[in-house]
């Protein structure tokens, strides 16, 4: 018995389609080496990695709290920031003479009488970084909500309350927070400058009337550097997450941005892999 013309039509069609697939593998493998190459040049990972690994570093070994005598160790950093007295004890203690070169650096039981940097220098961080304008301290809050029990809500007189964010009751990932919406409490808000007694005076003043109260969920603070070598602006957020269940989240987070992305022809490479990819699909 004999094939009939249509199937065998449709079977060398189906061949020759199968050809024409394998032979434009080369082709789609070169256009997402090339769009690999354009990002990582571009992008340079490398280097907002090895930003994001210094700040964390530095903050989280440096902003230190908890001081003991004779006063030159800190032993908690802000991972151990579990109610409000302590995150207001790491602002004073740690994160804002963190913030900014206040006195020039001494070595451990030196004489040299401290000194203070040149005007230009106070904004200065890891020594090659800039502070842009002054230090963010925001908060949002959580919305109310009524309580299971009415009768014991009454007798104690307490409040319930639910996330409007994230799930707290698990650890966020740094991912999570980062993308998380902030409906920040704009009266609450308070901004640090560059003179460090003012800043400890303020924040003094937030914790004598209680900024951090019952309604407080996420506290960020936020610090804009931007780095001359790499030509990029580096936003830092370190958030304490103020679970329901009476759990504290401590984390820090980044973002970059480019000052100039098209200084350089790297971008225009990328123009190349759309290109590339329309005639895929075309």
């Amino acid at each position: 018995c004999g094939v009939r013309e249509d199937a065998l039509c449709t079977y060398i069609d189906r061949e020759i389609k199968i050809e024409q697939d394998v032979l434009s593998l080369p082709w789609a493998i070169l256009s997402v080496v090339l769009y690999a190459l354009m990002m990582l040049h571009h992008e340079r990972l490398s280097w907002h990695n090895s930003v994001n690994a210094a700040f964390a570093f530095h903050i989280r070994e440096n902003a230190n709290f908890g001081f003991t005598a004779p006063g030159n160790m800190g032993h908690m950093s802000y991972e151990e920031i579990i109610r409000p007295s302590s995150f207001y004890s790491w602002m004073s203690k740690g994160f804002v003479p963190l913030a900014g070169t206040f006195t020039l650096p001494r070595s451990e039981d030196s004489h040299i009488v401290p000194q203070h940097p040149p005007a230009g220098d106070i904004t200065k961080v890891l020594q090659h970084h800039r502070r842009i304008g002054p230090i963010k301290v925001a908060q949002s809050h959580v919305q109310d909500t009524e309580c299971v029990n009415r009768d014991l809500e009454a007798k104690f007189g307490i409040r319930c309350s639910s996330s409007k964010g994230i799930d707290l009751n698990l650890q966020p990932t740094q991912w999570q927070v980062a993308q998380a919406n902030f409906d920040e409490v704009t009266s609450k808000t308070q901004w640090l400058n560059s003179n460090l007694s003012s800043n400890l005076q303020k924040i003094r003043e937030m914790e004598r009337n209680l900024w951090i109260d019952s309604l407080t969920e996420h506290v960020k603070v936020s610090m804009l550097t931007y780095s001359a070598e790499g030509d990029m602006l580096y936003m830092t957020n370190m958030h304490v997450l103020y679970a329901r269940s009476g759990g504290t989240w401590s984390l820090l987070t980044h973002r970059a941005a480019h000052m100039q992305p098209y200084a350089t022809a790297s971008p225009y490479i990328g123009a190349l892999f759309y290109f590339q990819v329309t005639i895929l699909f075309v």
